[in-house]
């Protein structure tokens, strides 16, 4: 009995050892460069940025041996150009997530249309139903930016996302 009592204090000692409670930290993702290559035609116009996953450079500091990134939300993206002017003739705008994993199938996380620019800057609106905490279980994923043109374009055009995540981790 008493053998059994031990047992069952070092299996509840191990337990909560093992459960560590899940600590949330905001972060920013360095700036994404979004390019498209002259003339552009009118309708969807998709470009993409491969992102590697790193949980230390996610987490920085905070990081430690055997840690995990358990959810992710995307708390805000912003669409930056270099001048206003570089967002005429775009109706809309599409952030979504893509994987080489078949299992994790491409999924739109945020979007603004009507397009309405301010001071060079664009703010997407969050897809409510988004999921995208698999995405940053791969090594890597693909963030597609599609811009909807209401008409050709001769000129090239660049735009740079800025994307802030929350982060839960045990």
């Amino acid at each position: 009995m008493r053998n059994y009592f031990l047992f069952l204090i070092a299996a509840a000692l191990s337990l909560t050892a093992c459960n560590q409670p899940t600590q949330t930290t905001t972060t920013t993702l360095d700036p994404m460069s979004f390019e498209w290559s002259g003339p552009l035609f009118e309708g969807s116009n998709p470009a993409q940025v491969t992102v590697k996953v790193n949980p230390q450079e996610l987490l920085g500091d905070l990081w430690k041996e055997g840690m995990e990134i358990k959810k992710v939300h995307l708390q805000k993206a912003e669409i930056t150009a270099d001048n206003n002017a570089d967002f005429g003739g775009i109706q809309s705008l599409v952030l979504s997530m893509a994987s080489n994993n078949p299992q994790l199938h491409m999924q739109e996380i945020a979007a603004s249309s009507p397009l309405q620019p301010e001071y060079n800057k664009v703010v997407l609106t969050m897809a409510p139903q988004a999921k995208i905490d698999d995405y940053f279980r791969e090594k890597e994923f693909y963030m597609v930016l599609d811009a909807s043109l209401a008409g050709d374009r001769e000129q090239n055009l660049r735009l740079t996302g800025q994307f802030t995540l929350e982060i839960t981790y045990r």
